[in-house]
């Protein structure tokens, strides 16, 4: 930059006349691209250019006092590097300080020129009386503070030599601090969504589904309050969202706020919010987004432990390891709690299901449980007796039924087991448990 600079001022006074080096608009360019640069690394500070002005005057110390003529690259290239090193690295960590210093150094130089500008500087708080106000510096209008301090971090963390080895965490963390803050925003959606299987698990039709909007259920039956303080959590959990694509696997499924937040409700239908397995690209997006956040957090953990070395066998990352599903907030990702945060396991989610559609959609399920649990068929006067009993049952009891036995049959499925035992059947298993 400092190099453009000279060049620039040397094109301004007609100095390089009969040089073969490129016009001073090739120079203006390069300089304001650095100093938007500079800008960044200051935490775009207004006063940038003030900073500037400091750094100039140190170039007047004996550090930067080199004899030599700068006709090569690499006689360039070693000059900006001392630059670099004991001039730009040496004072990034202090932009704030030396502004207000050099601001008031220049500020008493003028007030001996002229008594007019004492009012402008006492509104921009260049001098105090220490002795009399020693805290006063502390109340400052026009202290210099970054608009943002996370960004100001981030690029003195840049800025700073070698950080990934002497930072690895910290500057892992940082370079993709935007992706992890979604990790945040699991704990709602989970709730949400598991209130939703609870509450409609083969007791909504899918076609009631595909017509009736997330409103509807907000304003309308007992527990319709509760509804609509999971509903709330969820939907700042959505809309803070900043994925644009969640992808798992071969799917992928694209997060896209069609609507403004607060129509959110009356326009969408209750099937969007729905976990279901179906492959339509309504159903996917919040599973695949679910997985996609858990294997966030699991990546985090995996970076922790793989760069500190403090669970080389992986042993005590499998021991602590939840459902995604089965998340607290406790669980989720600290910037400073990273070394106790479990993986979060996102092969395996229960879906709910359609009402009827248990044997239809689920009939992989059962297969699967009949090549795992013993099949034994009900004696003629007990399937008499089941037959009879239901006609006389409640709709709500056979509904409550019915999503018992998918949660049987699912347990069943994906239990452990070992080999040597024979598993009971599922009516032993049910009457042992129940």
């Amino acid at each position: 930059m400092l190099t453009c600079a000279t060049l620039l001022i040397l094109h301004e006074l007609e100095l390089l006349t009969n040089s073969t080096l490129p016009n001073r608009d090739y120079f203006r360019n390069h300089f304001e691209k650095d100093y938007v640069l500079i800008g960044q690394q200051c935490g775009h500070i207004e006063n940038c250019h003030v900073w500037l002005f400091r750094l100039i005057n140190h170039t007047l110390d004996e550090t930067f006092l080199l004899k030599g003529i700068l006709n090569k690259n690499q006689k360039v290239i070693e000059l900006e590097k001392l630059i670099e090193e004991r001039l730009i690295f040496a004072h990034i960590n202090s932009v704030p300080t030396e502004i207000n210093e050099y601001k008031r150094s220049f500020a008493e130089y003028t007030q001996k020129q002229s008594e007019s500008s004492r009012l402008e500087y006492f509104v921009d708080e260049l001098f105090e009386n220490e002795a009399k106000y020693p805290l006063l510096k502390f109340f400052n209008l026009t202290n210099i503070y970054a608009a943002n301090p996370i960004e100001k971090f981030r690029t003195k963390l840049q800025a700073m030599l070698y950080s990934e080895k002497i930072y690895p965490i910290t500057t892992f963390l940082m370079n993709r601090l935007e992706t992890y803050e979604n990790i945040q925003y699991l704990y709602p959606i989970v709730t949400f969504t598991n209130y939703l299987i609870h509450k409609f698990n083969h007791r909504l039709k899918r076609n009631d589904a595909a017509v009736t909007t997330i409103e509807y259920y907000l304003t309308d039956g007992p527990d319709c309050e509760t509804t609509l303080k999971l509903y709330e959590s969820f939907l700042d959990a959505w809309y803070a969202l900043n994925l644009k694509e969640v992808r798992f696997d071969c799917q992928t499924a694209k997060i896209e706020h069609v609507q403004e937040k607060e129509d959110f409700a009356n326009n969408t239908m209750i099937a969007v919010v729905l976990l279901n397995a179906s492959k339509d690209e309504t159903s996917i997006l919040l599973p695949v987004c679910l997985k996609t956040i858990g294997k966030l957090q699991s990546e985090v953990v995996n970076y922790f432990h793989n760069t500190l070395g403090t669970d080389l066998s992986g042993r005590r990352r499998q021991e602590h390891i939840v459902p995604v599903q089965s998340i607290r907030s406790e669980h989720l990702f600290e910037i400073n709690a990273a070394e106790t945060m479990p993986m979060i396991d996102t092969e395996k989610l229960q879906y709910r299901n359609y009402q009827f559609e248990l044997y239809g959609e689920n009939s992989s399920l059962i297969t699967d449980v009949r090549t795992r649990v013993k099949q034994e068929p009900l004696e003629i006067t007990e399937r008499k007796k089941r037959i009879d009993l239901m006609p006389g049952m409640d709709n709500g009891d056979i509904v409550n039924f019915l999503g018992s036995l998918d949660y049987v049959f699912t347990y069943l499925r994906d239990i452990d087991m070992d080999l040597n035992i024979e598993m009971p059947t599922t009516q032993t298993f049910v009457e042992k448990n129940s």
